[in-house]
């Protein structure tokens, strides 16, 4: 056993070893007096008997969730204007009404692409398919012009994972919040957990320092269940929280159909979905256990159940997941009295890690495991909790890698062909060249027109379609 001098450090040091994880102290005499100390107090915050938990229940024994019993999810459309202009106005004018009257704030999972200390975080990546603008910019443009078209300052709520909350916040100030008030821009660190080897041994990203892994969106809903947020909420008149992802480029903030179909239905939580034509597409499906929706992750999904399909031919498990959900806050308050607790799931993932040489080591394939939780598992508790269609081509193009795939270059592509249908739809309706193809590329800020239907009330027609179209 290493030797320390407080008693602080010989309590934090005997813990470890009482966990049977003092590997992490084998490079301790070429550890400096301050990476001595980092490493105790990184030490000292991991709760040992829930990694203890958590590696009998996902490494040590079969995975309880082969044995659910999932049927298909119960599942209907947004309402569209030109299928119910009635239940269609009427969703819209509630959802005005609750933005209007400022009942709603916003929560964003930051997200980034790849694992480990080094991930890019994926608002800070290029998405302007002209000017290539930041995810944040677009959707912080998105939020500015819901606020100019409700006349309210609307709160936003953005969860970060720690190495990218001082980066986030300072970018977002040098740019000047993008023109949208300071005050009602909070960033909040997620909370993390030890990354461990398939023994379930501790990870060590340098010779001094644990790898570290966030606990997953899920954790954002664990911290809005404090009383310092529901406080606050109560006391704001806030009714409903608007979720979603910044790793999805298409996301449409403040969905008023959405949000007024939610207060309708008196809903405890509301999802939006995408309909999977891929069963291998690595998206959490939609299904129903024990009467209650719930999101099974990909992984945890075997090929049989993935590729089971209805007696038209298409896949019984087919409502992808796409992180955008609302919640009604006396739901949120219910679930801090319940003490409701989120099921944890376990991930594989490639991390850089120390090995017992001493020398970092990169591996190409999946070397570890670390244990995240889901804001979409609070459906397990909710009583009414509707789940809507929504067009893959209008609201889903997700960020996950750096390059190729799911990567900042096809969300570049996906929001130029929104533009364009966009565009499309506006030349038609002015009888000028409507029918034809744009030559390039096109982007629409959010602060010029935040949907199709503003577009058709401010374009200039006709459009040069020869060249980039920026507008």
């Amino acid at each position: 056993m290493i030797k320390v001098s407080s008693q602080a450090a010989k309590v934090c040091v005997a813990k470890v070893h009482e966990a049977g994880q003092e590997h992490v102290f084998s490079h301790w005499e070429a550890l400096s007096s301050e990476e001595r100390k980092a490493l105790l107090a990184q030490l000292r915050e991991v709760d040992f008997q829930l990694m203890k938990r958590l590696v009998q229940q996902h490494l040590h024994s079969q995975d309880a969730s082969k044995e659910i019993v999932l049927h298909a999810p119960e599942t209907n459309s947004v309402p569209r204007a030109e299928e119910n202009r009635e239940e269609y106005e009427l969703c819209r004018s509630l959802g005005e009404y609750a933005f209007k009257n400022g009942e709603v704030s916003l929560v964003t999972a930051s997200g980034s692409a790849g694992e480990g200390p080094n991930a890019e975080p994926v608002g800070l990546m290029p998405v302007g398919p002209v000017t290539g603008k930041s995810v944040f910019q677009l959707h912080a443009e998105k939020v500015r012009a819901l606020n100019r078209r409700h006349k309210v300052s609307t709160r936003w709520y953005i969860f970060c994972h720690p190495h990218a909350l001082e980066a986030t916040g300072r970018y977002f100030k040098e740019q000047s919040y993008f023109g949208l008030n300071c005050s009602d821009i909070q960033f909040h660190a997620q909370d993390v957990l030890p990354v461990v080897n398939r023994r379930g041994k501790l990870l060590l990203s340098n010779r001094g320092k644990l790898s570290m892994h966030t606990k997953g969106e899920g954790d954002i809903l664990l911290q809005l269940l404090s009383d310092e947020f529901l406080n606050f909420f109560d006391k704001q008149n806030i009714k409903y929280l608007y979720y979603f992802q910044a790793d999805n480029a298409l996301v449409k903030i403040g969905d008023l159909v959405f949000l007024g179909n939610h207060i309708k239905n008196e809903a405890d939580m509301s999802s939006k979905y995408v309909r999977k034509n891929d069963p291998n597409e690595d998206l959490g499906v939609f299904g129903r256990t024990n009467g209650c929706h719930r999101v099974i992750p990909r992984h945890e999904l075997d090929n049989e159940e993935s590729e089971r399909r209805e007696d038209d031919g298409s896949l019984m498990f087919h409502a992808g997941n796409i992180g955008n959900h609302i919640f009604s806050i006396r739901f949120l308050q219910e679930l801090r009295d319940q003490n409701f607790e989120l099921p944890f799931h376990r991930a594989a993932c490639a991390m850089p890690y120390i090995a017992k040489n001493g020398r970092l080591t990169r591996p190409t394939e999946p070397n570890c495991v670390h244990f995240q939780t889901f804001i979409a598992d609070a459906l397990l508790a909710a009583k009414r909790a509707p789940l809507m269609q929504v067009d893959r081509k209008e609201e889903f193009s997700p960020i996950r890698n750096t390059a190729g795939k799911d990567s900042p270059q096809t969300a570049q592509r996906d929001l130029s062909e929104l533009y364009a249908n966009w565009l499309r739809s506006a030349c038609a309706n002015g009888g000028s060249n409507g029918e034809k193809e744009f030559a390039r590329t096109v982007e629409i800020s959010p602060l010029y027109a935040i949907d199709a239907d503003e577009l058709k009330e401010k374009i200039e027609l006709p459009v040069d379609m020869t060249s980039d179209i920026l507008l």
